[in-house]
C-alpha cells in the first residue's frame, strides 16, 4: 500500500463528507467505520464509551467489517482472542490491505471518529499511515449530535438531552 488514510475527529463534525469525497477519487478505496482501536484497547484507554466497548472485541469488529465488505472468505485472517495487540492490529492492516490491493487501488481510508483517541497506537500499528482530523465549529456540532441522538437514541447509544455530556465529548475529541 501507498497510503492508509483515517479520518477521525467527533461524530457530526463532517467525517462522512470528507470520506465521500476522498472514496469518489478512483486510486482511493474507503472502508466502514471498524472501530478496532476502540474494541482492541476499550480496557487500557478510558474513553466516554468504554463500558460499552468493554463488551464487545477487536474480533467482532473485524468480523463485521468483512460481513459490511462481503468478504468472509478472509475471515480465516482474523486472529484468535488469545494474541496480542501487535498481532491483531497486523491482521486488521493485512485484511484491509487485501480488500485495497483486490480493488485495484494502492489508498485505503478508513473513518472511525473515534479513531482520534487512539492515533499513537494506530501510528504505531500501522505502517504509512496519515490522518485527517476534522474540526467543525463546536456550537454546529454539539447541536447537531442533540438533534441526531434525541432523534435515534438507539443507534446512538448515547444519553439523551444531555447537552454538557455532548460538550465534554467535542471538548475531548477537539
Amino acid at each position: 500500500m501507498d497510503r492508509r488514510v483515517f479520518v477521525v475527529g467527533c461524530p457530526r463534525s463532517g467525517t462522512t463528507l470528507i470520506q465521500a469525497m476522498l472514496a469518489s477519487h478512483s486510486a482511493i478505496t474507503s472502508f466502514p467505520e471498524t472501530k478496532f482501536f476502540q474494541f482492541a484497547h476499550a480496557r487500557r484507554k478510558r474513553t466516554l464509551f468504554s463500558r460499552f466497548y468493554r463488551q464487545r472485541n477487536y474480533r467482532d469488529a473485524l468480523f463485521k467489517t468483512l460481513r459490511k465488505l462481503e468478504r468472509d472468505d478472509l475471515a480465516g485472517w482474523v486472529p484468535p482472542p488469545s494474541v496480542d495487540f501487535h498481532d491483531s492490529a497486523d491482521a486488521y492492516r493485512r485484511i484491509l490491505d487485501r480488500v485495497a490491493s483486490d480493488r485495484g487501488v494502492r489508498i485505503w481510508l478508513e473513518k472511525t471518529p473515534e479513531h482520534l483517541h487512539y492515533l499513537d497506537l494506530i501510528t504505531e500499528a500501522i505502517p504509512k499511515v496519515r490522518f485527517i482530523h476534522i474540526v467543525r465549529d463546536g456550537k454546529e456540532v454539539v447541536t447537531s449530535l442533540f438533534r441526531s441522538i434525541a432523534q435515534g437514541p438507539k443507534v446512538w447509544q448515547w444519553p439523551i438531552g444531555n447537552l454538557d455530556h455532548y460538550i465534554k465529548r467535542w471538548n475531548s475529541d477537539v
